[in-house]
């Protein structure tokens, strides 16, 4: 058993020949204090040396905030996109000294007791926390930056990044328009939790049809199992008059139906194109190759870290980042221009 006693700051001053207080100030880097570089360089030698870790709870006592940026997410499962998010919060925030601690918010078990008692520096609300429950966190002095995928979301409550989901559904239709689509149905998927992504998305594929003259697009529910894809498959194919196209909500359920369409022996894209987003690691392997909208996800997750700089950190001055939301589309080969489909006269 080690019974090695913890290193304190008082022994990183007696060790360096001053004060505990001077400890304290240069390795918590505290402005406006006029201590010299030699008297800096024998503390921060001393701390190495007896390998001191300062404690985060000190600290979070003497700040009243913590080291840690608390990201509440919904309770949904946390797929490629929400971890290549994370990934950029995490990635730009570490350098900074800060921690990040994720949180689903489960349904009778709010985040609110995990935030009072962490006390974090601050929190990042992906679309998770209603505007009641923000104003209890900003009540506690804490910031609260909200990432929104509703395009119609207040900005009055904390901080607000909006990443526009109807942009996603317009993208779609324009490219197959441009293609020569003009009836084209779209692939809803069969899960609650992104029921609102969805929602958005669908009226933007919506919006363009009506903007582009083409007809209300149709909506398939696709559960994510093959056996359900194969149902949504057939019920795609019984569509009278034919679509020619599907805008698919994501990469999952264009590579469900692309499976379901291939067991059916129907041509992809000769008989139908599919295009999905999100531009997964797997989509280049799909048979054919999916024809996708890359969102950015790691650069969504810097943009909310340096915003969250911007609030916990003002003295690094950093500048404002580049607005968010761009959209790549990644064409490939499962759209193309469309063949009539057998016994139907484009």
């Amino acid at each position: 058993m080690n019974t090695q006693r913890r290193v304190t700051a008082k022994d990183v001053a007696r060790r360096a020949g001053v004060s505990q207080s001077t400890v304290s100030y240069v390795l918590n880097d505290t402005p406006n204090q006029t201590i010299s570089d030699d008297t800096k360089k024998r503390v921060r030698l001393a701390a190495e040396e007896l390998n001191y870790m300062p404690s985060a709870a000190a600290r979070t006592l003497r700040r009243g905030t913590s080291d840690t940026v608390l990201v509440i997410i919904r309770d949904a499962q946390i797929g490629e996109i929400l971890a290549q998010i994370l990934e950029g919060v995490v990635h730009t925030l570490d350098p900074h000294g800060l921690n990040v601690i994720y949180r689903r918010q489960r349904p009778g078990k709010s985040a609110l007791d995990l935030c009072h008692e962490l006390m974090p520096a601050a929190v990042a609300n992906f679309a998770a926390l209603t505007k009641d429950e923000i104003g209890r966190i900003q009540e506690w002095n804490i910031p609260v930056l909200s990432i929104s995928f509703d395009d119609t979301a207040p900005t009055d409550a904390g901080d607000t990044v909006i990443l526009a989901q109807t942009a996603i559904g317009r993208t779609h239709v324009a490219h197959l328009h441009e293609q020569g689509h003009t009836r084209i149905a779209y692939a809803a998927p069969d899960i609650r939790d992104v029921e609102d992504y969805d929602t958005w998305r669908l009226t933007g594929v919506r919006d363009e049809c009506v903007t582009r003259g083409l007809p209300r697009p149709p909506v398939i529910h696709t559960p994510y199992n093959l056996d359900g894809g194969m149902e949504a498959a057939r019920e795609i194919l019984a569509l009278d008059p034919p679509v020619t196209a599907i805008s698919a909500f994501n990469d999952e359920v264009a590579t469900i139906l692309l499976a379901a369409f291939h067991r059916l022996n129907v041509p992809i894209p000769e008989r139908l194109s599919i295009i999905g987003v999100d531009d997964l690691p797997l989509s280049p392997f799909t048979y054919p190759s999916l024809t996708t909208i890359n969102i950015h996800a790691y650069d969504i997750g810097t943009h909310v870290a340096q915003l969250v700089l911007r609030t916990v950190r003002p003295d690094l001055n950093l500048p404002a980042p580049p607005p968010v939301g761009e959209l790549t589309l990644i064409t490939r080969d499962s759209v193309s221009a469309p063949v009539s489909p057998p016994g139907h006269a484009e």
